[in-house]
């Protein structure tokens, strides 16, 4: 949990939504200033909920619970494995219009992708509307161990061919 993540932001739309949110995650002792004054205070154990550091098995159970996930990154995070985690598990992702995340959702179908607190607040408000099935089944074939070698292996086939 640190400023880059965003989990401030994700608490404002939690609360401006009135949805209930859980925050997972260890806090390093540089960030324990911003969760002291950006999060802590906020949780409420009503609305918003702090469940310390989650491992596998918790993160798991936790995705699988969830309507929504909310991916408010403030960098541009080259992946997002949090977000892959999630479909995995048929939970959507909403998430800010940064670094790779427009590419590993797909608007609509495992997510939506935004890019300020009012509209993460409105997908919120349609995040029900995402098939969890159709969720995972995306996650997986795009994914899955199979399909990401099979996308490195055609793009090192392309640049051979070069």
């Amino acid at each position: 949990i640190m400023p880059e993540k965003g989990v401030h932001l994700a608490v404002e739309a939690a609360k401006q939504a009135q949805e209930q949110l859980v925050i997972a995650g260890n806090i390093d002792e540089r960030d324990r200033l911003y969760f002291n004054e950006s999060i802590h205070p906020f949780v409420d154990n009503k609305q918003i909920f702090y469940v310390g550091p989650a491992d596998e098995t918790m993160k798991i159970k936790l995705f699988q619970e969830a309507r929504g996930v909310l991916f408010p990154t403030q960098w541009d995070e080259a992946f997002g494995l949090v977000t892959i985690e999630a479909m995995a598990c048929g939970t959507p992702v909403i998430g800010w219009k940064r670094g790779a995340l427009p590419e590993v959702i797909t608007e609509g179908v495992t997510g939506f992708v935004v890019e300020s607190g009012e509209d993460m607040v409105k997908a919120m408000q349609r995040v029900d509307s995402i098939s969890p099935e159709r969720c995972r089944t995306e996650a997986v074939e795009r994914f899955s161990r199979r399909a990401m070698a099979q996308g490195y292996e055609q793009v090192y086939r392309r640049l051979l061919e070069d």
